[in-house]
């Protein structure tokens, strides 16, 4: 498996010593990755990674379409060890730089990898890890592909189809569907079609389309509509898309449309972002996209991107008289719902033009990245918010301009990047981050990050405090530490403030936030993760009877215990406590949950099942607790647990035939504090909601 030194190194016994320890390391991988490769279908892999790194997002339905995307493709077309771009790897989000840089470094000193089980012997990667990735990448023989018309043709019959169809309802009805007096036009039906033609490193062609609850579905029939069509790899053009596209750059600063991970327990080090260009749009978010035509040319070190945008989206419209009698439309807000469900929410649907126009050049060496972006954005309507005290620097034309510069670098063990951006209107933004592994057991990493009250950016979406890139000042720390072989230790400390007024805080103020996770592994099938984050902020006050809100501290503790138990081949356990407590002006408040997953997959792997009971109590809204739940595949949901009650679900998936999956997922929330659920157009008049999915895949 490894490249032997000359005879004579056999003499030495650190050499020896050496050799045996890595040995004994890769028959335990021999025995470890099969047993994961063999016996679990892709998807339930991909969801298993995809869980790891979003278990501390927060939302009831999370949009994570495009990294399920990339992880399929990995899965079906696996990387080549031998043959790999750091940044493709770093693209899963599943190792951290220093240990993408041991494995190319392991590589470099031994030669080409024989073989996936070698990975436990690169020094630095541990076993976690090692299994974490390894369905996803192959050690194979270099090969050049060959670069001509023939060879695309002939490799276009292996492409892959996929169409994907999808039916969800809420089974309690809701006040806007009241027969006698509906609020919504449409039936409360969730219908979701997409179909997908890929060949990797050639081309994808896609269709998406949806309709929301209380949407109608006559004359065009979905409500909307998303397509694409991507060629890639001919002669200097490396890409080109027509239709809709997503553009990720540099560390997000100056340009990312689409999902960016945020702070997490389980991904401490993952601050540096990897990005990967220009690629197809694929989700249904109605706004967050480009649709136009984008390619990416190289020519030997250098790359250039140009993209072209021009699309309606939704916006809150108001029409006002001049002087002269003539009316000017402007929009107050962009509207991010994509409901379309009533005459008003029809009126916003499409009300605005939105231009984007930009490029982007980099510069890549062995070690070193650098890049320069500008883009402009101009609307149709001039942008006249609603601006107060608090938001008065916040973008308020029709025309913006960005430009920004970033790099990535290498020097010996330490990782650095960063990034710089200004707004048209002077605004000033900048980060910057490094990574040091002090030993193969222990990993530092730190990022500190300056935005200015008046940059200008909507497609900004950098780490940050706060969702908005604006007005903000911080530094990150963060530490993972190998304890012991079975304890792992990570944690990170966050300690920021925002210079000026800030939504529901009336003077400039300061926070910090602290995290600290521990996870023992008793055996291969027993493991304990135990979490522990705290976070101290200002807000104002609630009091009533003051003239002038004065800000107070408020505090919030969140205590988890998890033990994850395999029981067999077969079946499996999660057993999980949450606590959250919460503090403001003498207040406290406090929530806690328990939850119960049992899973079942047969071993055919035609047959799954997902199973949760959960009981929940907290004192107020504040007190939320919020869980990661398993959903059908592409769906992915973080709702927050809140009240009395009870919440529990089956997921079911099977597997006929190679080319037909049907997933049916069923939930049910009951709720012992009140007797309705929701308010205005979506309230339910009953203490609980029954909701219930299906889906059908075929893959040919």
């Amino acid at each position: 498996l490894l490249q032997l030194p000359p005879l004579i190194g056999l003499l030495s016994p650190t050499w020896l010593s050496l050799e045996l320890g890595i040995m004994r390391k890769l028959l335990l991988f021999l025995f470890l990755i099969p047993g994961i490769s063999s016996a679990q279908e892709a998807e339930q892999i991909i969801e298993e990674r995809i869980e790891w790194i979003s278990q501390e997002l927060q939302g009831e339905e999370l949009d994570l379409t495009t990294l399920t995307e990339l992880y399929q493709e990995f899965y079906i077309n696996k990387l080549n060890l031998n043959d790999f771009d750091k940044d493709q790897l770093a693209q899963l989000y599943l190792l951290s730089p220093d240990e993408i840089r041991a494995i190319i470094w392991h590589r470099i000193n031994y030669g080409d990898f024989e073989s996936v089980y070698e990975l436990k012997a690169v020094n630095g990667l541990s076993l976690e890890k090692a299994i974490l990735i390894a369905p996803f990448v192959t050690a194979s023989p270099r090969e050049a592909k060959p670069d001509s018309w023939k060879y695309r043709l002939k490799s276009a019959k292996y492409a892959r189809h996929q169409l994907i169809l999808r039916g969800q309802r809420i089974l309690e009805p809701k006040a806007g569907y009241d027969f006698l007096d509906p609020k919504y036009e449409g039936d409360p039906n969730r219908l979701y079609a997409r179909y997908r033609l890929r060949k990797s490193d050639l081309f994808s062609f896609g269709v998406t389309a949806e309709k929301d609850p209380g949407e109608r579905f006559e004359g065009r029939g979905f409500d909307f509509y998303s397509a694409h069509l991507m060629l890639e790899n001919i002669g200097p053009m490396k890409r080109l898309i027509v239709g809709d596209y997503q553009a990720q750059f540099g560390q997000a600063l100056t340009m990312w449309t689409g999902f960016g991970f945020r702070k997490s327990p389980m991904q401490v080090l993952q601050t540096q972002r990897y990005a990967r260009g220009l690629l197809p749009y694929t989700s249904t978010d109605e706004n967050n996209f480009l649709r136009g035509v984008a390619a990416q040319f190289e020519w030997k070190q250098f790359n250039l991107h140009a993209f072209y945008s021009k699309k309606r989206i939704d916006a809150n419209v108001n029409l006002s008289d001049t002087l002269a009698d003539e009316q000017v439309q402007t929009f107050s807000s962009i509207q991010s719902s994509g409901f379309h469900r009533n005459l008003s929410e029809r009126e916003d649907k499409d009300a605005i033009e939105e231009e984007i126009v930009g490029a982007v050049i980099e510069y890549k060496l062995q070690s070193t990245e650098i890049g320069v972006v500008n883009y402009m954005t101009r609307y149709s309507s001039n942008f006249q918010r609603n601006l107060s005290l608090y938001n008065q620097f916040e973008f308020d034309s029709s025309f913006n301009f960005v430009s920004g510069i970033y790099y990535r670098s290498q020097l010996g063990s330490v990782g650095l990047y960063g990034e710089a951006s200004r707004s048209i209107n002077g605004g000033l933004a900048a980060l910057q981050g490094f990574s040091i592994p002090f030993h193969e057991r222990l990993k530092f990493n730190a990022y500190h990050r300056h935005f200015q009250p008046n940059y200008q950016n909507l497609l900004s979406n950098a780490l940050s405090e706060k969702s908005r890139i604006t007005n903000e000042s911080g530094t990150y720390f963060s530490l993972e530490f190998q304890v012991l072989s079975k304890l792992k230790m990570q944690g990170f400390a966050d300690f920021y403030r925002f210079p000026w007024l800030s939504y529901r805080i009336d003077a400039p103020s300061r926070g910090q936030e602290y995290s600290l996770m521990l996870q023992y592994n008793f055996s291969r099938s027993v493991q304990l993760l135990a979490l522990y984050r705290f976070e101290d902020k200002l807000e104002n006050s609630s009091s009533q009877q003051e003239a002038v809100r004065t800000v107070v501290n408020k505090s919030l503790q969140q205590i988890r215990l998890q033990l994850d138990v395999k029981v067999n081949r077969q079946w499996s356990l999660r057993n999980r406590v949450a606590i959250r407590d919460y503090q403001k002006e003498g207040l406290r408040s406090q929530g806690f949950g328990l939850f119960q997953d049992l899973y079942y997959s047969s071993l055919s792997g035609r047959w799954s099942a997902k199973f949760r009971y959960a009981v929940f109590q907290t004192d107020s809204y504040d007190a939320r607790i919020y869980a990661y739940e398993h959903d059908l595949l592409y769906q992915f949901s973080v709702p927050a647990y809140d009240g009395q009650g009870f919440k529990a679900y089956l997921l079911l998936r099977w597997k006929p035939t190679d080319f037909l999956r049907w997933e049916m997922r069923i939930s049910r929330l009951e709720r012992r504090d009140v007797d309705q659920l929701g308010s205005g157009n979506e309230l339910i008049d009953a203490p609980h909601r029954t909701e219930v999915k299906s889906q059908l895949i075929f893959t040919f």
